[in-house]
């Protein structure tokens, strides 16, 4: 944290330094502008324009104009703005505005191309030509009255008293195109002339020591004067070598064009024209201003700057050895994490097979026993025995569920599917439940439940996971109550608001009680204690983890209160959403009967005695079933039926050959209207979340989770085909 910190405040630094520089600048060059500007009170000159001239600017608002860019400070070509400043575009600009004119400025590398394109017709106006017949002719244009007188300097690296000197032969650096050469050829005939792409590069000619002598103009010597390099170089005004320079025109332009830029020029003042070299003069030392210049300029700030730089280098190089060494931090946690992301893959997946492996054979055996107590003629001492089968069946499978519940929420897999309910769904099962499993039994049951609000609102909770809540806190009361104790079950509502309404219930029993040592670990997995009630096959110990873990993902509360030897009273409260119902009318509590004769379904199921079972049960309501082996025979069976012969499909899921995902999917998809409407409901081993997503998204209806009460099934077949 303290690097990141200096980190920024070092480079907090370095852009105030930078932003000082650069506004130092910035505020000598705006201070000089407005001083010139007030200098120059001189008005503007009113030009009065011909109805001819005025008709050509209205066809004609905007003239194009060639520029060699390479003539700094005449013309600059600013990569930043992508604009072209200079002294002439200052002037033309003037007269173009007092006119009325717009000026398209075109960037060219040399004058030799700026000339080309005036000559082919490209552009209107070409920047600069002598005002020499000659030049003229030579160059093929029309041009203006001139605009600008250019003065000369020589630029020497060492002093010379008299250029003109009899007899004197220097080597003379000029400008590709220049009029300078052919001017300076005419007094000096003995001088040998060396032509230079720009004014630069004339400058450096003599730096270097190839020519004597840079012939350029007087303001452009002035600007390369600044730069620290050309400090050496000495810089003489020639008082009798200047001329003007006028605007070259493209001969097949209408002439009215030069004539307007005439009146313009004429309006001109010395003012003007020392304002635009000025102005030019800034242009340039802001546009082409390097780094070496700034070094130069402010050595302090320089070496401060270095320094800040060289202290910001080497904190980047270490926060790039900390990153790095971060990074392989990374990747050693990433490929952790996809190690134990796999190892908790093959543990889901091996929980998973476990459950439907263990889910199937107790399908098998509650639901065998359930068929034998639906039977009249049955012994008494054999239908005991039923019972007790029924009641270790069921205990048994509450003990697979809490050890993958528990195998779920340390996965992170553990997720509530909340759905509209009526209030009695949640606990009215538990209760009858538990009142058949103690039948015999001489423990006394006692019931409180406030039925005020069960058929004026629904609730939408998870109520499989608020009965697994209800069961294993009744199972665990029962199970540490002794002959002769009571067990108390109370169901109440508590604070409500718009939405929000807080079902409350407690668990009370006269048993064997906690110690207070054991009530600070008991919902830590398979967490038990020793009493003189339960022996040693009292359980996984997994039953209160489990239900203090649901409790908590439903954003509610469990509070306990035991004592050893005196009983336990858990209160457990949950935060329920809820919407009224239009229907006052009482739920009904008798046993539901179910309307299923005549209905056809087809049953795919690999396992036989589950299917002997199901079918059984199926037929005792009147209804007609077909049993496929795997999913591909429930899939030929549909095929080959007729539209609208079955009325419901209850399909396993793992299947030999064709799984009922697989099945359910090629069912869907046949082109008949049927296979589109009729109910798939899930009737599997399979009882992970991630198996019910995959089966609705197979395109099933429902999911039911073997073991599978009679009731359940029966229930779950009215809601599709009633």
């Amino acid at each position: 944290m303290r690097v990141k910190q200096l980190f920024y405040q070092v480079v907090s630094v370095c852009v105030a330094v930078i932003i000082l520089i650069n506004g130092s600048s910035l505020c000598f060059a705006k201070n000089s502008k407005t001083q010139n500007i007030s200098q120059n009170s001189t008005k503007s000159t009113k030009i009065i324009l011909t109805n001819e001239e005025k008709a050509y600017i209205k066809k004609h608002p905007t003239i194009s104009i060639a520029m060699d860019t390479s003539w700094i400070p005449s013309a600059i070509y600013d990569k930043n703005t992508n604009k072209i400043k200079g002294i002439i575009p200052n002037v033309l600009d003037t007269i173009a505005e007092r006119v009325g004119l717009k000026v398209k400025y075109v960037a060219k590398d040399s004058y030799k191309l700026a000339l080309r394109s005036v000559q082919q017709g490209e552009t209107d106006l070409v920047s600069g030509i002598a005002n020499d017949p000659k030049m003229v002719k030579d160059n093929d244009v029309l041009v203006t009255n001139p605009y600008i007188t250019v003065n000369y300097s020589a630029v020497t690296k060492d002093r010379i008293d008299d250029l003109y000197a009899k007899g004197a032969s220097y080597k003379v650096a000029v400008c590709v195109g220049s009029y300078s050469t052919m001017a300076m050829k005419k007094k000096m005939p003995s001088y040998k002339f060396v032509e230079y792409r720009s004014n630069e590069e004339c400058m450096n000619a003599v730096d270097r020591g190839d020519v004597d002598v840079a012939l350029i103009a007087a303001y452009s010597a002035e600007y390369y004067k600044t730069q620290h390099k050309y400090t050496n170089l000495h810089s003489v005004l020639i008082n009798d070598f200047s001329w003007n320079l006028s605007f070259g025109v493209n001969k097949d332009t209408d002439t009215v064009l030069i004539s307007i830029l005439n009146k313009g020029i004429a309006s001109l003042t010395q003012n003007d024209v020392n304002q635009a070299i000025y102005m030019g003069l800034i242009d340039a030392n802001d546009s082409n201003q390097k780094l070496s210049d700034l070094i130069y300029d402010y050595p302090v700030i320089s070496m401060l700057i270095a320094v800040l730089v060289a202290i910001l280098c080497l904190i980047v190089l270490f926060m790039i050895i900390l990153h790095s060494r971060n990074q392989r931090e990374l990747d050693y946690e990433k490929k952790l994490n996809i190690e134990l992301e796999n190892a908790n893959k093959i543990k889901e997946e091996f929980m998973s097979k476990m459950s439907h492996e263990l889910r199937t054979p107790m399908n098998a055996i509650i639901g065998s026993t359930e068929l034998a107590q639906m039977e009249e003629n049955v012994p008494q001492e054999v239908r005991a025995y039923m019972n007790q089968i029924d009641i270790s069946g069921k205990y048994l499978l509450s003990m697979i569920n809490d050890i993958l519940d528990i195998s779920r929420m340390n996965s992170g897999k553990f997720k509530l599917q909340p759905e509209w309910v009526k209030p009695p769904v949640i606990y009215q099962s538990v209760i009858d439940m538990l009142a058949t499993q103690l039948k015999g039994k001489d423990i006394s049951f006692k019931v409180e439940t406030d039925y005020s609000l069960d058929s004026k609102i629904e609730l939408y909770v998870d109520g499989v996971r608020c009965r697994q809540v209800l069961i294993n806190l009744l199972s665990n009361a029962v199970k540490f109550t002794p002959q002769g104790g009571k067990v108390c079950f109370t169901q109440s509502y508590g604070d409500q608001t718009e939405d929000i309404i807080y079902e409350i219930f407690t668990v009370d029993d006269n048993g064997c009680g906690m110690s207070e040592e054991f009530q600070e670990k008991m919902y830590e997995p398979f967490a038990q204690e020793e009493n003189y009630i339960t022996d040693s096959s009292q359980g996984t110990g997994l039953g209160l983890s489990v239900v203090a873990q649901i409790v908590d993902a439903m954003d509610g509360e469990i509070q306990v209160k035991s004592k050893l030897g005196e009983g336990t009273k858990f209160t457990v409260k949950l935060p329920m959403v809820y919407e009224k119902t239009n229907s006052d009318k009482p739920e009904d509590k008798g046993k539901q009967e179910f309307q299923l004769s005549g209905k056809k379904v087809l049953l795919a199921e690999d396992h036989e005695i589950n299917a002997a079972i199901a079918k059984k049960l199926l037929e005792k309501q009147g209804m007609e079933v077909v049993v496929a082996q795997d999913g591909l025979v429930a899939v030929e069976t549909m095929k080959q039926s007729e539209e609208f012969e079955y009325d419901l499909i209850l399909m396993d899921i793992r299947m030999p050959h064709m799984n009922g995902i697989e099945a359910a999917k090629v069912i869907r998809a046949m082109e008949r209207e049927d296979t589109k409407q009729i109910p798939i409901i899930a009737m599997t081993a399979n009882a992970y979340t991630s198996d019910i997503n995959d089966t609705k998204e197979a395109g099933m209806n429902e999911h039911l989770t073997k073991p599978v009460t009679p009731d359940e099934m029966y229930q779950m077949i009215a809601k599709f085909i009633l």
